[in-house]
């Protein structure tokens, strides 16, 4: 994509940027609900920065050809613990998956590509100053690599489900939560269920996803609940909300 035209609301643009989608990969490198420290860079917390301005480049008609153009993200991971000393967790990684992928979608992205489906074996290779190559460790794939780098016997993650089945309930106010969830298709019908004091799960809720496949429903709970979602393809990893108000 060529340099799109700046200026003010009405400056004149000779030289219009001409694509047919706008594809950014956001800053991944920590908890998805922190925004860049700088206002150069896009955080997967502040991705309406792109959005927002592609808006504008459609309102002054400097994005051609005109019309709506899809927005993506084509390059979204963490490093895994325990592979990578400073990784995140199973349990933390499946929360932040969810959460990104949600705050994408507010944001206007339609679709969102993990960068390694396997953790590159033996490593990444990278570009000294000096012209040399190194390979460095990089286990930020879905899946662990198998024996000598085999993809065949490559083992998902444990935190794989809050990539296939992402799954992120906020807490709206003291009675209610939003329950947001990528289902995997349309109007398919998903189960709210809570775990009981036993460590059972509990169906409160029958919940449909709209035609897009994502379901985005209002659901009165009070109280600090652990839950997940269940569909006919599988079940989510659980996540815990408190008594207080969730924000995003």
């Amino acid at each position: 994509m060529r340099r799109a035209c700046r200026g003010a609301e009405r400056e004149p643009c000779a030289d219009p940027a001409h694509f047919d989608v706008l594809a950014f990969h956001p800053l991944s490198v920590g908890n998805p609900d922190r925004a860049a420290q700088s206002s150069l860079d896009v955080a997967i917390a502040d991705a309406a920065k792109i959005t927002d301005l592609l808006a504008r480049a459609r309102r002054l008609g400097t994005d051609l050809p005109a019309g709506p153009k899809p927005v993506w993200v084509t390059e979204l991971n963490w490093e895994s613990s325990p592979a990578s000393a400073h990784g995140v967790p199973p349990a933390r990684q499946a929360v932040w998956i969810s959460r990104a992928l949600h705050r994408l979608w507010v944001a206007g992205v339609s679709m969102a590509a993990w960068q390694f489906l396997v953790d590159p074996y033996p490593g990444v290779s990278a570009r000294e100053p000096d012209g040399d190559t190194v390979q460095y460790p990089r286990p930020a794939g879905l899946y662990s690599a198998g024996a000598d780098g085999n993809p065949e016997t490559a083992q998902p993650k444990p935190f794989l489900e809050g990539f296939s089945f992402p799954f992120d309930p906020l807490r709206v106010d003291a009675s209610t939560i939003r329950v947001w969830a990528l289902l995997g298709h349309a109007r398919e019908r998903g189960l709210l269920q809570r775990r009981d004091r036993h460590g059972g799960w509990v169906t409160i809720a029958h919940l449909r996803a709209g035609g897009d496949a994502v379901l985005n429903a209002v659901v009165a709970l009070r109280g600090a609940v652990t839950l997940r979602l269940a569909d006919a393809g599988g079940r989510s990893a659980p996540v815990s909300l408190g008594r207080l108000r969730s924000a995003l």
